[in-house]
């Protein structure tokens, strides 16, 4: 038989933890004095120890992210614009649907014809960025 009065398991278990705590000794619930970490005066403490010239090659290699971001936008619209103006997609599209008539397998089909179209004409900007730029 069960019973008219169904238990809220949430409420029970909120109940239960509230007693629990309020149970506990009172030196246990405050928090030990530790001193406080400062990050930023440490970060400062550290780069006053970084020559110049070594601060200035990290800042201008960092803030050159900045414009690759840009570049990086900007080679992916043009390869994008040229796939569409050549027509280009539209033979890897042909061919991916006379390779198969499984359309799933038409669409993986022009997904790798794409990847590696743009991989290939991207390679040169990539190079720059995680070869030469490294270096």
């Amino acid at each position: 038989m069960q019973s008219t009065l169904p238990l809220r398991t949430d409420r029970f278990c909120c109940l239960l933890a509230l007693l629990l705590w309020s149970w506990l000794p009172a030196g246990s619930q405050t928090v030990s004095a530790v001193p406080a970490f400062d990050a930023y005066a440490a970060t400062d403490a550290y780069l006053a120890k970084v020559p110049a010239d070594k601060r200035a090659q990290s800042d201008a290699y960092f803030e050159g992210g900045y414009g690759l971001i840009l570049w990086n936008y900007l080679c992916g619209a043009a390869i994008s614009l040229l796939l569409l103006h050549t027509r280009l997609s539209a033979g890897m599209r042909s061919l991916a649907e006379r390779l198969t008539r499984f359309q799933p397998l038409r669409t993986f089909g022009y997904w790798a014809l794409y990847l590696a179209a743009t991989s290939l004409l991207s390679f040169p900007l990539l190079v720059y960025e995680d070869y030469y730029r490294e270096h």
